[in-house]
Parts: C-alpha cells; structure tokens; sequence
C-alpha cells in the first residue's frame, strides 16, 4: 500500500481506509479540495429498507389471521353420515333415501331426499330435487326441480 493518495480520472483523490474506521475520505478537488466523508451503500441500505418494511407486512398478516374470527376453521360442521362410495352429501337428511345409486352430490337441507336407486344426480339448495325419482338431473336453488 502506498502512503500517496489515489488519483481518480475526474480529478479527485481517494485516502484509503485507515484500520479502525467506519467510513472513508476522498478529497475533492485535488490537493486543494475539501474533505468529504463517502456515503455509505446505498444498495445496502435499500435492501434493510426494504426486507424490514417485509418483515412487518408478513408479521402483521399472519397476526390479523390469527386474530381474525372468520378466517378460523369451522368446528361445527355436521357429519354428513354415511353413504355409498361416490357420493357426497353435506345438509340435513341430504341424499337420506339413498341406497345403491352411485356419483350423486346433494348440498343444502333436504336435497335430493327421494332419490335411492337413481345416478349422476347434483342437487344444490334447500330442497332441490326434493322429490326426484329419476337420474342424471341437475338442480341449482331453493326448491329447485321440486
């Protein structure tokens, strides 16, 4: 290391470190000029700025969902019962009469409740295919292809 500053191609000077120190001084101006302390990295900072403004976000949101009454799993969900393999019930006494029939879905109070030996039945809502005998029907809504 030489004792002589570094000279720059616009001019300046730089003073190396000295052990010890935080920061290092350049001068400006040549010989002649001010000292000036050098910023520190810019790109170092940012990045703390910018992980730390991270860490808050993600911290606040897993506290609001904590917190957060509705977004907390049901615990009260009746069992649907058991039925017959391929078929999904959820809804008081949904799909109650079936027996054999295969890949019906019923969701909603009293939804496909006839329907016992008949396939391919989707009921949604309460009441949709209340009284349905035969297969393969679709019904959306309250009441639905009574």
């Amino acid at each position: 290391m030489s004792k002589w500053p570094e000279m720059r191609r616009d001019g300046t000077t730089f003073v190396p470190r000295v052990r010890g120190s935080s920061e290092s001084i350049s001068r400006v101006g040549g010989a002649a000029g001010l000292l000036q302390e050098r910023p520190k990295k810019m790109k170092e900072n940012s990045m703390m700025k910018s992980r730390k403004i991270i860490f808050t976000m993600v911290l606040s949101a897993v506290v609001c969902f904590g917190l957060c009454q509705q977004v907390q799993s049901a615990t009260d969900t009746p069992d649907p019962g058991s039925i017959s393999a391929g078929n999904t019930a959820d809804g008081q006494l949904a799909l109650l009469s079936l027996t054999t029939g295969i890949y019906n879905s019923a969701f909603g109070f009293y939804a496909a409740l006839s329907i016992s030996d008949q396939s391919f039945d989707t009921a949604v809502g309460a009441g949709a295919l209340l009284l349905d005998t035969a297969g393969t029907n679709t019904a959306v809504g309250a009441g639905a292809l009574f």
